[in-house]
């Protein structure tokens, strides 16, 4: 992921852009999975290493 769209991610700006195969998309369902995760009293969390990956995790609230 580029700067800007890590920013992006943090804001509510949502810009088209060409994924891993092409595809295009404005990072909506990221957004999405960002949002129920607050919602539900988690934690979405990333690496990027631009033009190598990302990676993404979702930290679970567990009531013991």
């Amino acid at each position: 992921m580029t700067k800007e769209q890590i920013d992006n991610l943090n804001n509510k700006t949502f810009t088209s852009s060409p994924g891993t195969e092409g595809e295009t998309g404005i990072g909506l369902g990221l957004k999405l999975c960002q949002e129920f995760a607050i919602k539900c009293g988690c934690h979405l969390s990333f690496t990027s290493a631009f033009g190598k990956g990302t990676e993404f995790s979702i930290l679970l609230k567990t009531d013991v």
